[in-house]
């Protein structure tokens, strides 16, 4: 009975954000049995919800809760999201609250059956991807900029490269998994 009335508090509390933001709440059955299925499993996510209403009707008018990304949909929406910064302290602040959105979307796909374990743990690692490499995209340039660009014996120039050990080399990321990187020049 604990249980129920953990659920049901978390409901209000969602309810009470969604009215002081402006949202309508779904109403729609199928939706919320979904809802209290996950947030059942998962109060990271129940969390997020209920601090950020916006999440839920953002997910359903994108429709990607009821299906996965189409390949290459990674990049553009993190490219999108990343639109406008300009330094290493906003660039982090924007990459965890895309990376938190999407562990949202993620993890509610999975807890609701929506997803099979193979393509939770490849959006998982295609999430630490992007993210890597946007960032080395950004801070390779930023750096170019600020230092020069390097450059190897013959006087080309090079590109930072990285590498992802363990789980992520495996594409075998979890919701629990750190990523282990090595960062090298060719040269």
């Amino acid at each position: 009975m604990l249980f129920r009335s953990q659920l049901a508090e978390s409901w209000e509390m969602y309810v009470e954000a969604s009215n002081a933001a402006g949202l309508e709440v779904p109403r729609n059955r199928d939706l919320t049995t979904s809802m209290m299925r996950v947030w059942a499993g998962s109060e990271f996510v129940t969390r997020a919800c209920i601090d950020d209403p916006s999440l839920v009707t953002g997910f359903l008018d994108e429709g990607c809760l009821l299906a996965d990304y189409a390949a290459g949909e990674y990049p553009r929406r993190l490219a999108r999201f990343l639109e406008g910064v300009r330094d290493a302290k906003t660039l982090g602040r924007r990459l965890r609250e895309f990376r938190g959105r999407e562990m949202v979307r993620i993890a509610w796909r999975d807890l609701a059956g929506l997803a099979t374990t193979m393509e939770t743990l490849a959006n998982l690692t295609d999430l630490a991807e992007i993210c890597v490499d946007l960032t080395l995209e950004y801070l390779y340039q930023e750096q170019c900029q600020a230092l020069g660009t390097p450059i190897d014996a013959e006087g080309q120039p090079m590109r930072m490269v990285v590498l992802g050990m363990g789980k992520l080399g495996g594409y075998e990321l979890n919701f629990s998994s750190d990523i282990d990187l090595i960062f090298a020049f060719p040269e």
